[in-house]
């Protein structure tokens, strides 16, 4: 019976040693030093900087306290539905219990007319035709990235010229929010 201990004892040390890529001899000597490998943090710790935990064979923590300190982001929601693929009429009523009147952000059906415009398909159109006459670049700086299409003339005073592509300009995200700030073009 001591000798399946013991063998069971040599596989584990084995299969911890190829684990952590390290060769046994160094692996046992790490052990016989008093330190234990750290899951989180990736380094032999002390075993003295492991708490206690009932549900590893040694009775310790796999993570360190170091590693502890460290924050972890967990999921709080609704974990009995991860990673499970529902079926579409089970999402269709859970999207109909949450929608509408039924939505705790629902304010009453108000969406105000600024944005219905900025969404509406015309609008997208105007977009891209004002960044393809510039060459999807800042027209002060020549930069490609974090692009905006501004209007001229505002886009609340002058209904009617909303969608004129001569009405925009395409600019970064610094020289935007300068001109609203009350630069200049």
């Amino acid at each position: 019976m001591g000798d399946k201990a013991s063998s069971h004892q040599l596989g584990y040390i084995k299969r911890s040693a190829r684990t952590l890529n390290v060769p046994v001899d160094s692996y046992l000597a790490e052990i016989r030093d008093g330190r234990k490998w750290c899951s989180r943090c990736r380094e032999w710790h002390p075993r003295s900087d492991f708490g206690l935990d009932k549900h590893q064979g040694d009775g310790l923590n796999s993570s360190c306290r170091i590693s502890r300190r460290v924050l972890v982001k967990r999921y709080r929601g609704q974990t009995h539905l991860l990673g499970k693929k529902l079926p579409a009429e089970t999402r269709a009523k859970m999207s109909a219990a949450r929608s509408g009147e039924k939505n705790h952000k629902w304010q009453g059906g108000i969406t105000p007319a600024i944005r219905r415009a900025r969404q509406h398909a015309e609008y997208q159109r105007w977009r891209r035709a004002v960044l393809r006459r510039d060459s999807h670049r800042c027209v002060q700086c020549g930069d490609r990235n974090r692009l905006h299409v501004h209007h001229v003339k505002s886009f609340r005073d002058h209904p009617e010229l909303r969608l004129e592509v001569s009405n925009g300009l395409t600019f970064c995200d610094k020289h935007h929010r300068a001109i609203h700030a009350g630069g200049t073009m």
